[in-house]
Order: C-alpha cells, then structure tokens, then sequence
C-alpha cells in the first residue's frame, strides 16, 4: 500500500519532500543541494544501465568520503529490487537528479551519431550550430550548441562513447590519442556536403573528463557583404572613407568585442572591399578561418608545437611581410603588449592594418591600448575603431509576430473550418522559421569611431561624446538605425534602448530576454481586421496586422 502511495509523489515536489522527511529520509529537489552533499561514483556500464532502469544514482557521502564501504544510494522512489543493491545509506532525490546524472541515450533524442567525429561534423553543419560543446561529470557528457548566437541544449551522452570519439580526434590532429593531459588546439578540414569545411579543435582534459567545443569556421560561402549582414548606408559610407587611403598613409582599424560577437565577420566583409580594389593583403591568423586566394594568409597555429626558434609569432612575420610590400594586412587577435606594438608600427610606416580585440566599448579598447602604446602614437595611427555585438534579428518570415497566414484557411468564410481528419484550420498558425518566436539569425550593434590626422591629435579618446570625432556613431543611433531599418523586434528595441539609456550592460539584455514567456492572441475587431494582442512580461503590445503587405504594424504598447 505504501508503494502504490509512492507512485505519485514525484509528481508532486513538495509532497514528497514532506513525506520522506516525516520518515526521517534526506530529500534534494535541486541538483546544487544534492552535489554539495555527494559524490557520485562512476558505474561500469552494466551497472549504469541497472540503475538508469531503476533510477539510481551511486554515491559517497562528502562528510564520509574516507571512510571505506560508505555507500549511498540515492533513489527517485522506492521499487522491489531494492534489496539487489548494496548501501549503506537511502537518500531520496527529485527526477532532475536522476537525469543529470544518468541522462539519456543520445542516439533517442538527437539523432546524432557519435561513432565517429565526421558524423559530428555533419550535424553541426546541417543544424547550423556554429559551436558544439561537451562537458563531463562522473557519469555522462552534456552536449550542447551554439545556435543564432544562443546556447542550447542538446542530449546527454554516453560518457564511455564520447570518450571514444574524444581520443579519436586527438589521432586525427595529430595528438598522442593516450596523452590526455595534453591540450588541443587544431584545425580540421573536412569535405562536407561536397564543400571544403573547417572545424577549430579546443580540447583538454579536466578532472571529470574532456572539457571540448568544436567551432565550425565559416566558408567562402558564408561570406556577406556589409548590406547583407546588417550595416547601415552611413556605416557603409564612412568604411569606405577608412578604407579610401593612398599608399602610405596606412594607420591602425581596431574591430573590439566580445567572444562570438562577429569581429572577424565584419573583418572579413571589408576585406572583401578591398580585395574588389585590387589590393595587395596579407593576413596573420591562428588558425586561418577562411582560406581566401585573393589574401596571403600565413597560420600561426601551424607551428606553435615547434621549438622556440622555429616558432611563428606576429612580430616575426611581420618582418617578412614588410618585405613583400602589402598594401593592407589582417592581424586577426592581438594578446599581449609586444603583439600591440608591432601592429601600431606596421601601421605607422604607412600599412593600412586590421585587427581584433577584447573590449567591451570603444573607451575601454583605449583603455587597453594605452597599456602598450604610447598616446601619441595612438592618437596619429589609430583610424577607426568600431566596438559591437550581436542581438536578435526579427524574423523576416513573420515580421516578428511569431505568426503567418494559413494559406489553407479561406477568409471569405464565416464557418468553423475543418481538414479532412477533423482538426479545426486556425487563420494563423505558428513560423515555421523561428518556430513562434518572432526572431531569427542576428544584427550587429555597434558603435563606431573614426578619425584622420586632424582631428586625433585634439581628441579626448576617454570622453567621447563630449569631443565628437571626425565621425561617430553611437551604440543609440546605431539601435535607432537597426529599428527604422526593419530588422529589430519592437520589444527587443525597447528592452535594449533601456539598458543603453540606464548606462546598463547590454550582455545581461541577452540573458533577461530569454527569461520572458509571452502570452499572444490574434483576434479580429469589428471591421473585420486581424489585431494581435501580445503580453510579454509586465506590458502588453497591440498590433495591427496587414493582410495586404503581410506585416505588422505597432498600434500602441502599455
């Protein structure tokens, strides 16, 4: 009686967690509570399919971690193979533990196939997911991807089968497959869907297991132009202006940033600029993300196991490139104080270069250069600096509604319409390109400064706004642009240009807004016009819908 009672409590949290009290058991609803308390111990895989069954979880005690045969089980609820275990203590645990400890079968949820790392690869590319992540505990890997510029989850796997494909990589990039501990940083060129594909390899062994992400690079098809990605005509108006230099007048074009945040997508578009003009470019990269015929590209990466005196670096190259008279030359990440330098001195003698960095606004890359350059010599070579991020896209499809048309709904018809298995035809049915969201792909945002010789020696590089530069635009009027232009959600416009006014981190934009549920009808006023009625967080948003243009149109929000 009291099993069949136990049957339903995991239904119902709090129930359980006050039922297994009053019997004097330990109860963990959350997985942070539980791992503060245990260690699980890893299972073989007889063992682990027992307990997947059965929904248990091996483990010791912390408090009681040297102690020998201090074994705790921990349990969903009771079941009668209970006495086939051996513990010496019972704790009870919510379904959420079990599962982010035992997981699931990934080949069951995903679809991916792990036995080797082209079928990775493969999926990567026909899910467009641009990074893939594994990360280990004791018993299995949690897999997730980076899709539109979000993290999402994938599967959890088999710690034995992805340890598998682990070593297999190692062999592939030329690592030792039983050298754990060695670090992997490599690319990997594989022909994919008949097309040349480049994955970036970053592996290393952590206490629980490979701590991996496969980042696929982009190819010559990827590329886009300005207008494609997202750019203003006023931001297309003053690159041109940066990149419009005779020989020798060179100087420094800074793209800051955040990770992810397409500094090297942007690089790449203006390179294609100039590589139209018949420019003579030279890039340095680690490793080389797009092979481009037009661009003399030299990889970093390819020697960095090599001994010291053999080993590239960005001011070593450099000394050949200033042999080979380039007109433009592509930096792709300066590190450290001497690779700043050497960047500042290309341009100066009259190169005009491009390179990236870490920073979170144009205030704070000056900041950083001031560490290594001199002021001087960052007001006369410093020419443009552009500092971005990326946000959500309103999806075109939709018009960021989140609906479409029917296209099998007939509008002439005031009767209740059915198909031929009997479900109710709805007059607007959910995007199938960004499945209900409104949003899809991503924009840059960005703010942008750009100098000439007159102006940057007057310049207060700290206070921008109070001494405006030869031109700049920033991160507000850039918002204003992306809005007017169609391309932003008028909650997302709304939300962000708050941050911005309130002086807020805009990463933490990113992270409330995929915390909101919003709730949405579309219904029909009395002439007849679809209005749709949308509630997302504390306000609500009244739109009305074209039918004609198939848009929306923002009525009133309040």
């Amino acid at each position: 009686q009291e099993m069949n009672t136990l049957d339903y409590l995991p239904m119902y949290p709090t129930i359980a967690k006050e039922y297994y009290e009053s019997a004097n058991f330990m109860y963990f609803e959350n997985y942070e509570e539980f791992d503060a308390r245990f260690i699980p111990i890893p299972m073989e895989e007889g063992l682990k399919n027992f307990a997947r069954k059965h929904n248990v979880v091996y483990c010791k005690d912390r408090r009681n971690q040297n102690k020998d045969n201090a074994l705790t089980i921990a349990i969903l609820r009771p079941f009668r193979e209970l006495y086939e275990f051996n513990y010496d203590q019972i704790v009870f645990v919510s379904q959420k533990i079990i599962d982010e400890y035992l997981g699931s079968n990934i080949e069951m949820s995903t679809g991916i196939n792990l036995e080797n790392m082209d079928n990775v690869f493969e999926y990567m590319v026909q899910h467009e997911i641009s990074d893939l992540h594994f990360m280990a505990d004791s018993l299995k890997y949690k897999i997730t991807g980076r899709k539109d510029g979000e993290v999402v989850p994938i599967a959890n796997a088999d710690y034995h089968e992805v340890d598998r494909l682990m070593r297999q990589i190692r062999t592939e990039a030329g690592e030792d497959e039983f050298n754990d501990y060695k670090e992997v940083a490599r690319k990997i060129r594989k022909v994919i869907r008949s097309e040349k594909q480049g994955f970036r390899i970053s592996m290393k062994k952590a206490t629980s297991g490979y701590s991996t992400s496969i980042r696929k690079l982009a190819t010559i098809s990827d590329l886009k132009s300005l207008e494609d990605l997202g750019y203003s005509q006023r931001f297309l108006d003053i690159c041109n202006r940066i990149l419009d230099v005779d020989k020798g007048d060179g100087g420094v074009v800074a793209v800051t940033g955040a990770t992810n945040s397409g500094k090297t997508t942007l690089l790449y578009a203006l390179l294609l600029l100039q590589v139209a003009k018949g420019k003579r470019i030279h890039s340095i990269e680690k490793p080389v993300e797009i092979e481009l015929d037009a661009v003399i590209q030299f990889d970093l990466s390819a020697t960095e196991d090599a001994e010291e005196e053999a080993k590239d670096t960005i001011p070593k190259i450099m000394e050949t490139l200033l042999r080979q008279d380039p007109d433009n030359v592509l930096i792709s990440e300066v590190r450290n104080p001497e690779e700043m330098a050497a960047v500042y001195n290309l341009g100066e003698k009259g190169h005009l270069t491009f390179t990236t960095l870490h920073a979170n606004s144009i205030p704070a890359t000056f900041s950083i250069l001031e560490k290594s350059i001199s002021v001087s010599m960052l007001k006369m070579n410093t020419r443009a600096i552009i500092n971005q991020r990326l946000v959500k896209r309103k999806c075109y499809p939709c018009k960021g509604s989140g609906k479409t048309k029917n296209k099998n709904f007939d509008s002439s018809s005031n009767k209740t319409q059915v198909n031929s298995e009997g479900e109710i035809i709805e007059e607007y049915i959910t995007c199938k390109k960004c499945k209900g969201v409104g949003e899809k792909g991503m924009v840059p945002l960005y703010e942008l400064c750009y100098f000439n010789q007159e102006t940057a020696s007057k310049f207060d590089m700290i206070n921008i706004k109070q001494n405006k530069p030869f031109e700049y635009i920033s991160l507000l009027e850039c918002l204003e642009d992306q809005y007017q232009s169609g391309h932003l959600t008028h909650s997302r416009y709304e939300r962000t240009r708050k941050r911005i006014m309130g002086g807020l981190p805009l990463e933490e934009e990113e992270e409330e807004a995929n915390r909101f549920v919003f709730d949405e009808d579309i219904i029909r006023n009395d002439k007849g016009e679809a209005v749709i009625v949308r509630e997302v967080l504390s306000s609500l948003s009244v739109f009305m819908f074209d039918e004609k243009k198939d848009e929306n149109v923002a009525l009133k929000s309040f």
